[in-house]
């Protein structure tokens, strides 16, 4: 079964197959990403089309939120390889079949 599938890199990465697509996803805890990457990566998910939803807030602010997201476990970093797409998601809307033994350890 896909779903079940589920490894732990020596570096702390959870690589993880969609319990769906079968598509290779990494989970990746923000402290193992070098400060100023994750720093960028911040700021890119920020400032992606539709997540300003009008807001005027300050970049710096914004950053901060994602951030404190990540430092409280309530977003995730994930990664999918074969898109090269790297996403910040709140923990709440990724699907439960990923975290699940992420979250068990």
């Amino acid at each position: 079964m896909l779903g079940g599938v589920c490894f732990l890199l020596s570096s702390g990465v959870r690589v993880k197959l969609h319990p769906i697509t079968g598509d290779l996803l990494l989970i990746i805890p923000p402290n193992l990403l070098d400060p100023d990457t994750l720093i960028r990566l911040l700021e890119d998910f920020v400032t992606r089309e539709g997540t300003d939803n009008g807001d005027n807030t300050s970049l710096d602010t914004r950053v901060q939120k994602a951030r404190g997201a990540l430092d409280r476990g309530v977003a995730v970093i994930i990664y999918e390889p074969l898109s090269q797409q790297c996403q910040l998601m709140l923990r709440r809307e990724v699907p439960k079949e990923l975290l699940e033994e992420w979250s068990e350890e």
